[in-house]
């Protein structure tokens, strides 16, 4: 984790506790991170990635044949993609891969409604 701010939890997906995240702290595949309200996270993948987690968000980091990418359960997420490979999003059962290196693309998901933006 590159920052958090405020009320920042972790778990792994087989555990059953949630433990207060902190800036410089590992991540790694199928960890949950949660973000409370006025709270924000932001994690740096190796291939370049950077997301921004937003309030009241709830997210997997997870790992598709070469790409990183994570499964958005609800909120607010800014990804800015790098590199050569692309950044895979799962929102409602849906794989969306983000590629052009620079693009800045916004998540919003809200119960069964998402949106994408560029």
């Amino acid at each position: 984790l590159a920052l958090t701010e405020s009320v920042v939890k972790m778990r792994n997906t087989l555990g059953l506790d949630w433990r207060d995240a902190f800036s410089g702290l590992e991540v790694s595949e199928n960890q949950l991170i949660y973000t409370d309200d006025r709270s924000s996270a932001e994690v740096l993948f190796t291939e370049g990635h950077k997301v921004s987690i937003g309030e009241n968000s709830l997210v997997k980091l997870r790992a598709f044949d070469q790409s990183s990418g994570l499964d958005v359960s609800k909120g607010i997420i800014r990804t800015r993609v790098e590199g050569q490979e692309p950044f895979v999003v799962n929102m409602n059962g849906e794989a969306f891969k983000l590629s052009g290196p620079g693009a800045d693309v916004q998540i919003i998901l809200n119960g069964q409604r998402g949106e994408i933006g560029v």
